[in-house]
């Protein structure tokens, strides 16, 4: 029967082919849609189309300090100064990262596991690589 319409969130962010496939569905008379849950598409490719028009790597950025600047607790704690919701999102990230990275100084106090969990505490199939600063 072959294909009868075709819909798409996003072009493809690559300058060298993007909006090409489009308009060889179109010209070949098949209806193509894109636009459709676009946000969405985008947050979901955001490290390839940011790798693939910067030559460069998404880098994503987590810290945490209390109101008043500080990053740990009065008695020098700082493994818990995050609440739960922020700790599952933090686990997104870390599922969709290729890599964490942590200094020594956080190695050395924390003793972090650097894996993506579920909100069950159980490690997830794909892990990031653990990079430690020294």
């Amino acid at each position: 029967a072959g294909i009868v319409e075709v819909h798409a969130a996003i072009l493809d962010p690559n300058p060298l082919v993007s909006g090409r496939g489009v308009v060889i569905l179109r010209e070949a008379g098949i209806p193509t849609h894109v636009g459709e849950r676009e946000d969405e598409a985008r947050e979901l490719i955001e490290p390839h189309a940011k790798h693939i028009t910067t030559g460069l790597p998404l880098v994503t950025v987590k810290f945490a300090a209390s109101l008043d600047g500080k990053i740990s607790t009065r008695t020098g704690d700082s493994k818990w100064i995050t609440g739960e919701e922020s700790r599952a999102y933090v686990h997104q990230l870390r599922a969709a990262s290729d890599a964490i990275m942590v200094g020594i100084g956080t190695v050395l106090a924390d003793d972090p596991q650097l894996t993506a969990r579920n909100h069950e505490g159980s490690t997830l199939p794909r892990q990031p690589l653990k990079v430690i600063v020294d």
